[in-house]
This record gives structure tokens, C-alpha cells and sequence, in this order.
């Protein structure tokens, strides 16, 4: 070999061990995520590093009511920085299905995703928007701005501590906290902020393993759904509440003059709306007289009202659905503490569609959703968006989040929303005559309340029922909505509810206002 070809296969030896080299010094480059985007799997490594790391160090903030409150105060067990983190609530029984529950991440550092890496906090409704709101980039959990760099920011609620816990022992008195499923709020009519916000099946999250335990016992043995509170997660059939929504379209589609003889309705396949006689201290309806949309709402006419979402026909009453946010994809919207569900068809049968008019049929909203209907009605047909964030202020004290007051669109017509608020007082006093609720009557007389209560059967082969009742006072300068529900149970009715939101305005005029 001589020396030319000699150098020349040097060279080439030099050349592929120089290509190995930088290939091998690529890869590591590419695997070392020192340039973002450059390697996924690195970038993903990189946040759950931080994330994990955060979670051992940083506490999640705190959450106070309206007025300064605390509601749920997170810290090191007996001020130990190295061991337990624990929260504690004021009146956990009050607040478990509001505020939810503090937990460690669970993490999944083999995930595509930065998001998916992080997985979820087992934190629950309103932490989780906590969460949520601070996910950003970098993978922080929480914003800390604080000296020490240890503490998340903390939320302020339009929740009021004494009219939670009023709300919460007037259930009580009428409602199991611990077995049944039911649910109350107070929202402010003009603005949409929630005071109260109460659910059922509840537990003492002050002692989290045992309640835990209890959440799951109850969901595999009873089927009382503690991770899907009613109040916005887990919808249920209505009942004659959705009565006042027909009513609202009737008179936007200028049928307001409808009417129909209360007579039983048979419709095609064999189902019958069976009609009833009515006596109460005004009212005097037989089988077979002419009823009017005032009297079909204080009597609470299913025959009516099965007519009436027939004669509206599918085009009209889901334009008015739509204007109090529900619609045919069913895929709900978003408050700031979590995201509302319900279920709404109107591509049905015409036997089922004649159900929809009575809050039966394929129709199912939560209570924050009744809530809104009634606060429509009574703020001139504009729909306000209910909120529960006040405010997330960070250490120092300075407001880095402020909730407000935003119209979602006006749902009905001021016209219609006048008619309705006379029509929803009388019927409230009808109601009240009917089932001798002369203590509540009282009530309703003195504060002015006008609502409407409802009763759905839920199909279940229990044959249970919902309960419910929206409401709004006083009825000449609507302030507050209050709406109650007990779902799922035998042997309620609509009216049951009645005692529940009398007590609740008692306390909303003679304490809350003072």
C-alpha cells in the first residue's frame, strides 16, 4: 500500500468516527433538553421534575367567603414543613360538595403530553379551577408570589359563611346530609353571584380518609353519585319547574292566549296525560273546563302544558331553550366553578316531545340551571352569568383575579318576564293554599315570593321521584333566587320543598340583609 492510499483510508476512518462523534453528540444534544421543543420526551421529563417538586413544596391556597371567612386553610401539620399537609374546613359538611378536597398529584411521566405528564391533583371542583387557571408553560401548579415562594394565591367566594350554613341545617332539618341527594342555591338576582351553595349526599372532609371511604362505599352500594354533585354536574328531570321555560316561549311566540280544555290527552302508542279537577282558595277547575296559561302554571296542568310544546312545535322551543343555554348538542358551558351539564332532545318522538312541555321527555338540568331560569324571569329576561369567584388575591395582598357581573343574553322578553313574575306569584300562593302551608304562605306573603315547584319521575325502577322548587323574592323588586331539590326518592312531591326555601328567605330578610 502506499503512502497516498494509506492517507486516504485515514482520512475515511477519520471521517466515519467524526460522523459517529456527531451523531452521538446530536443525540445527546436532542435527548439533554437543553433547547425547548427540540426533544418532547425531555421537555415532558422537565415539567414533571418541576411539577413533582412543586407539589412537595408549594400549599395550595385558601378560601374565603364573601366577607373574610375561612372556608379552607391548607398548612403543615402542627407547622412540620417536612411531613403531613393537611386542609381544614370550617364546616366541612357545609362546603364538601362545594369546595371539594385537597390532594397530593397523581403523576404519568411516560405521557405524551406535558398536561397528561402532570395528570390531575385529586383536588375537586373549585381547587381544580385553581389548578387549572395556573397550568401554564413552565408546568407550575400554582402561582406563587409570596416571599417564601411555599403558597399558592388564595380565593375569595360570593359565598356568605352564615347563609351557607343556614342553608345547610335548613336541608338538614328535612333532608338526609348523609343519605339522600338534594341541593339548594341562593343566587343574587341582578348579578349572578351565588351566595349559597349546598349539596347532598355530604361528607366531613376534616377527616378525608374516612370520608373517602364513605364517598366510595356510597357509590358502589347506593348509587348516590357523591363525585357528581347536582347542583351542576349531574342533571335530573325537572319536572313542572320547566313549566315556566314553555310559558316564556308561549309568550315570545305570541301564544300567550293559548289554551286548551283540561281533559285527558291520549296520544299515538297509547300514552295518556290523565287531567284532574283542582280546588284551592281561588281556583275551582273541573275536568273538562277551558284553561289559561295563569291557570295551567298555578295548577300545574300537565295536559296543558303537553299541548302547548306540541303546538309550539321542535323550531320555537328549542329557540327559546337555546336563549337560556340549552341546546341539542348537549355539551354544556363553563362557570368558573366547573362545567355545567344537561341533557336536551328535542329529536324525539311526538309523544316524548309532548313530555318535554312538562320537564319530562328527554330533559334533564341541573340546579344551578333552574337557578338561571328563575333569575331570568325575574331580572326582565336577562340572563346573567352565575358566578362564585369573587376574587384571587396573592400574598401581598394584591387582586390578580376579579369575578364580575356578564349578561349571557337576554332569554326572554321583558314583556314575557312581567307576565311571568305575576303568574309565578300567584301560583306560589296557590300552591301554598293547596297543600295548607299556612306558616310558609305567611312567608311567601310577607317577603313576596313568587315560584313554582316541580315533580319528575326518574325512570328508575324505584319508581323515584325529583322534587323541586324555583323561586325568586320579592316579587315586585326580585333580590335573591333560592331553588331547591331532593332527587331520586319516594313519596315527595314539589311542594315538599316548600318549607325548605321559607326558611331559607326567613333568614335572607331578617339576618342576611342586616
Amino acid at each position: 500500500m502506499n503512502k497516498h492510499e494509506s492517507n486516504k483510508r485515514i482520512s475515511a476512518v477519520c471521517m466515519i468516527l467524526g460522523s459517529m462523534l456527531i451523531a452521538e453528540i446530536a443525540a445527546l444534544y436532542m435527548n439533554s433538553g437543553v433547547v425547548k421543543g427540540v426533544n418532547k420526551r425531555a421537555d415532558n421529563l422537565k415539567v414533571y421534575a418541576k411539577v413533582e417538586k412543586d407539589d412537595e413544596s408549594i400549599l395550595p391556597g385558601d378560601i374565603y367567603d364573601r366577607n373574610g371567612n375561612a372556608l379552607a386553610v391548607t398548612d403543615y401539620v402542627d407547622g412540620d414543613e417536612k411531613n403531613e399537609v393537611k386542609t381544614v374546613y370550617s364546616n366541612s359538611m357545609a362546603y364538601a360538595q362545594l369546595l371539594g378536597y385537597t390532594g397530593r398529584h397523581v403523576f404519568y411521566p411516560l405521557a405524551e403530553t406535558a398536561e397528561d405528564v402532570v395528570g390531575s391533583r385529586n383536588d375537586a371542583r373549585l381547587m381544580a379551577f385553581l389548578d387549572e387557571n395556573y397550568f401554564d408553560e413552565d408546568g407550575s401548579i400554582y402561582n406563587t408570589v409570596n416571599l417564601d415562594g411555599r403558597k399558592g394565591e388564595s380565593a375569595v367566594l360570593t359565598i356568605d359563611d352564615g347563609l351557607q350554613n343556614h342553608v345547610y341545617e335548613a336541608m338538614s332539618n328535612y333532608i338526609s346530609s348523609t343519605d339522600d341527594i338534594g341541593s339548594a342555591i341562593v343566587m343574587d338576582v341582578e348579578t349572578g353571584a351565588i351566595l349559597a351553595d349546598v349539596c347532598f349526599p355530604t361528607y366531613d372532609f376534616n377527616n378525608l380518609e374516612e370520608a373517602q371511604q364513605k364517598m366510595v362505599e356510597d357509590q358502589k352500594n347506593t348509587g348516590l353519585e357523591p363525585g357528581y354533585p347536582v347542583t351542576y354536574k349531574n342533571p335530573q328531570a325537572p319536572g313542572s319547574i320547566f313549566k315556566v321555560l314553555v310559558a316564556a316561549a308561549l309568550i315570545d311566540h305570541d301564544m300567550e292566549d293559548f289554551t286548551v280544555k283540561n281533559t285527558s290527552l291520549q296520544m299515538d302508542g297509547g300514552w295518556i296525560c290523565d287531567a284532574y279537577s283542582y280546588r284551592t282558595s281561588t281556583l275551582d277547575v273541573e275536568n273538562g273546563d277551558e284553561i289559561d296559561l295563569e291557570t295551567a302554571l298555578n295548577i300545574s296542568s300537565n295536559v296543558y302544558f303537553a299541548q302547548a310544546a306540541l303546538v309550539l312545535g321542535e323550531a320555537r322551543l328549542n329557540e327559546t331553550a337555546e336563549k337560556f343555554m340549552l341546546t341539542n348538542d348537549g355539551d354544556g358551558f363553563l362557570l368558573d366553578f366547573g362545567e355545567v351539564r344537561y341533557n336536551w332532545n328535542t329529536d324525539v318522538a311526538e309523544d316524548i316531545f309532548a313530555q318535554t312541555g312538562f320537564g319530562q321527555g328527554e330533559t334533564e338540568i341541573t340546579t344551578v340551571q333552574a337557578a338561571m331560569i328563575a333569575q331570568a324571569v325575574a331580572n326582565d329576561g336577562n340572563l346573567m352569568k352565575p358566578y362564585m369567584v369573587d376574587s384571587i388575591i396573592d400574598a401581598d395582598g394584591k387582586t390578580v383575579y376579579s369575578g364580575k357581573p356578564e349578561k349571557m343574553g337576554r332569554a326572554t322578553s321583558k314583556r314575557a318576564s312581567r307576565i311571568l313574575v305575576d303568574y309565578m306569584r300567584s301560583t306560589a300562593q296557590e300552591c301554598c293554599s293547596l297543600h295548607g302551608l299556612e306558616y310558609e304562605k305567611e312567608v311567601f306573603d310577607e317577603y313576596g315570593v313568587a315560584g313554582k315547584t316541580g315533580t319528575a319521575e326518574t325512570g328508575d325502577a324505584d319508581n323515584t321521584m325529583n322534587a323541586w322548587y324555583i323561586s325568586f323574592a320579592p316579587y315586585d323588586d326580585p333580590r335573591y333566587v333560592v331553588v331547591a331539590n331532593q332527587c331520586k326518592v319516594s313519596g315527595k312531591e314539589g311542594s315538599d320543598m316548600i318549607p325548605i326555601v321559607a326558611d331559607i328567605y326567613n333568614y335572607l330578610f331578617t339576618e342576611f340583609e342586616e
